[in-house]
């Protein structure tokens, strides 16, 4: 007669092994998911919008400024673990569009590049991030006293915030955001422009 497995050995096995074996939650466990590529693996679209102001005495003359960013950042140039999740640098490459609602010019246009630190929890939910980088560009330098002494300028930037993930593609972020401004002493006087404040953005990922 053949022997009929009792209740315990029917509910602790399951057609794959143990039941109770605990396995670890990940990206790619997710059936609906598991097609989505790692957050290191994939490129993204950044657009970005925010408000500074001047901070600096290098120019007696009120600034602010709309900054309008439009960013790619690329897969990872090198990426771990860390902190129960993990690390990326990627790199970063920046379109500026500038409106400067107070101040002698009017706008700024520039290029930037940096490379993007970032940190991302276990489920690639939510990150913080650290951009420090800059690049060249073009204002409309008027002749007025404190204002810009030329239109070729140089520009430098940090940038830190967090990005939260809304689903598989779209992210939506907060930064903290500081540049600087000049034409390295091209023209005198070259007073500049340093400015802190804040940005709010969007990111598609593919």
């Amino acid at each position: 007669m053949q022997k009929v497995p009792n209740r315990e050995s029917r509910v602790s096995k399951g057609h794959s092994g143990e039941l109770w074996d605990a396995k670890p939650i990940s990206l790619e466990d997710d059936p609906v998911r598991s097609n989505v590529k790692p957050i290191q693996d994939r490129w993204n679209l950044d657009i970005e919008s925010g408000m500074i102001w001047k901070v600096s005495n290098e120019t007696p003359l009120d600034y602010t400024i709309a900054p309008q960013i439009i960013s790619l950042r690329g897969p990872r140039h090198f990426w771990g673990h860390a902190f129960s999740g993990k690390w990326v640098i990627r790199p970063q490459y920046s379109f500026l569009g500038e409106a400067i609602i107070d101040g002698p010019e009017s706008r700024y246009f520039g290029l930037s590049a940096a490379p993007s630190i970032e940190w991302w929890n276990s489920s690639e939910q939510a990150g913080l991030f650290l951009a420090v980088g800059g690049g060249i560009g073009w204002i409309d330098s008027q002749d007025t006293p404190g204002g810009q002494g030329q239109d070729f300028t140089f520009n430098w930037f940090i940038k830190s915030g967090v990005r939260y993930r809304l689903d598989d593609h779209w992210f939506v972020s907060a930064a903290v955001f500081f540049q600087h401004l000049s034409n390295r002493g091209m023209t005198d006087p070259n007073p500049g422009i340093d400015a802190l404040g804040g940005l709010v953005g969007v990111s598609y990922a593919f």
